[in-house]
């Protein structure tokens, strides 16, 4: 915030990271806690997601394919919510919704499969 009012800027400037760690931080984060709720034996076997790169590598590119494309709720807030609190809100929306995707998919593919 002191960073965008100090450089009068109003939108997501490309210097600032820390709310697309954030973002692909969440994904993560939702995607283990969302699969060990739902399979808890697929996430702490030895040979489960634990050591997937599918966890990581699709929480990745669901989250920076959300905070492109801005779909839906991600996309209305980038548009309506301005200054710092905009910054992250959109990437936390889409940190969650990749998370939730990749949750989904993952869980399609290892427990149906």
């Amino acid at each position: 915030a002191v960073y965008m009012r100090k450089t009068k800027q109003q939108n997501d400037p490309q210097e600032i990271i820390i709310d697309e760690f954030i973002g692909q931080y969440i994904a993560i984060l939702l995607s283990y806690a969302v699969l060990g709720y739902a399979t808890p034996n697929l996430v702490t076997d030895a040979n489960g997601l634990i050591f997937s790169p599918y966890v990581i590598i699709g929480s990745f590119l669901l989250f920076r394919f959300f905070d492109i494309v801005k779909p839906s709720l991600v996309g209305y807030v980038d548009r309506t919510v301005k200054g710092a609190n905009g910054t992250m809100f959109d990437d936390i929306i889409a940190g969650i919704a990749g998370g939730l995707l990749n949750s989904l998919i993952l869980y399609i593919f290892y427990v149906w499969k």
